[in-house]
């Protein structure tokens, strides 16, 4: 099993690209006007859920976002970076954000791939797990925001009213 000391710059490679997707997903979390705990929940989720899935995938149980404390820390920078910051984030252009999302995914591919293959994973199949944990981690917040009826009621909550039916 492989330690954080053992390769730093895959940790920190592993750190960046959470603080940006935790970012992008505090940032939609803001677009579709949810409160603190909404933000936070989309910055946790979008930021671990590609990780945590690839780590199921090669038998990292359990995964290191959820026995390193300094996953969940770094995600939760981001959401609060962006909830309390928000118009300075909304701010940044267009062009830049797409960088950023770039740099993210490529950071994220890079470290899935390299720790699939300290996993003694197949080269071949360590690359479509590094593939898999960026594409998983871009869209987990499109899923929770537009696709899952969850934070339609987290909104609803909010709101102190009962769910209806465009939850569902």
């Amino acid at each position: 099993m492989m330690k954080q000391s053992e390769n730093k710059l895959l940790f920190a490679v592993d750190m960046a690209g959470t603080l940006l997707f935790a970012m992008e997903g505090a940032t939609a979390a803001i677009g579709g006007s949810l409160d603190l705990l909404g933000v936070m929940v989309l910055a946790f989720a979008t930021a671990l859920a590609g990780g945590i899935i690839r780590d199921l995938l090669i038998g990292a149980t359990p995964p290191a976002s959820l026995r390193d404390w300094r996953y969940s820390a770094m995600a939760f920078t981001g959401g609060g970076i962006v909830f309390f910051l928000h118009r300075y984030v909304q701010g940044i252009p267009g062009p830049a954000m797409v960088v950023l999302d770039g740099a993210a995914l490529a950071l994220f591919a890079v470290a899935g791939t390299e720790k699939a293959l300290d996993f003694g994973v197949h080269p071949f199949i360590a690359i479509l797990l590094g593939g898999m944990t960026a594409w998983a981690e871009e869209r987990c917040a499109t899923f929770c925001w537009r696709g899952c009826h969850w934070c339609c009621v987290l909104k609803c909550m909010r709101r102190r009213r009962w769910p209806d039916r465009r939850c569902w």
